[in-house]
């Protein structure tokens, strides 16, 4: 039997992250740089975010934060 505990962590933190664009100057590293009280911010409904993880990874979650505007945090757990 493994009886290991694995902490979760988010894989995303500081990694590379681009947007289509940019509003208020929160560019996208602010979705994805480990704190929950700042976020990425775009100019258009549509726009797009991503997050090049650097590898394979086994996701176990993603949790998306907004504040009901185009403000996202987010966070990748395996």
């Amino acid at each position: 039997m493994n009886n290991r505990v694995l902490t979760a962590h988010n894989v995303a933190v500081g990694k590379n992250s681009k947007q289509t664009d940019t509003a208020y100057g929160r560019a996208a590293a602010f979705g994805n740089d480990g704190n929950m009280s700042t976020c990425t911010e775009t100019t258009s409904s549509d726009a797009s975010w991503e997050v090049d993880l650097g590898g394979v990874f086994q996701i176990e979650s993603v949790i998306v934060r907004g504040n009901g505007t185009y403000c996202l945090v987010l966070k990748f757990v395996f």
